[in-house]
């Protein structure tokens, strides 16, 4: 059975805005030009988080997973509709760029997705940027290590464990 062909649209050079056009257009047309709707790193966060977790967005991420699409790729579509919306700045967007990446590759690992794709760059560049992928290796081993709901109890005792932390008494 062949595939059906999807035309391409024809490329048309002269139909494209002429230099200078934006700059004649009525401000506050866009909805970037106006004020963003959050302006709070906090506020922006909760609400992407609240939004990414439903369970038809996660089930929309996963089928994107695992038809190959990077992490990041997903992440940075999420970003930028927010940002082209008006919902909020380019600036907050790249402050919850990290929360956002972190929040589909813990999707995409919980959901067991295989050939997770982390990045966007091909891969004869990833030599170069040998630190970030084991960054990213080791965040997922985190995610694989937390502990489960029967270990709570070893939780709670590693709590006080801290730098500035007021010594625990050792039972005897």
């Amino acid at each position: 059975m062949a595939k059906p062909q999807i035309p391409e649209m024809e490329y048309d050079e002269f139909n494209a805005p002429i230099p200078g056009q934006s700059l004649t257009d009525e401000p506050g047309k866009n909805a970037w030009e106006r004020p963003p709707r959050y302006a709070k790193v906090e506020e922006v966060a909760d609400l992407l988080m609240e939004k990414i977790f439903q369970k038809e967005n996660v089930e929309r991420i996963i089928m994107m997973l695992e038809a190959g699409v990077p992490v990041e790729g997903v992440a940075k579509t999420i970003i930028f509709s927010g940002f082209s919306e008006g919902q909020f700045t380019p600036d907050i967007g790249v402050l919850v760029g990290r929360l956002v990446f972190e929040a589909i590759l813990t999707i995409g690992m919980i959901s067991e997705v295989k050939n997770l794709k982390i990045t966007l760059k091909p891969q004869d560049t990833e030599k170069n940027n040998f630190e970030f992928e084991m960054g990213q290796l080791k965040f997922a081993k985190e995610i694989a290590d937390r502990p489960k709901e029967g270990d709570k109890k070893e939780v709670a005792k590693e709590e006080n464990k801290g730098l500035m932390a007021k010594p625990m008494e050792e039972s005897k």
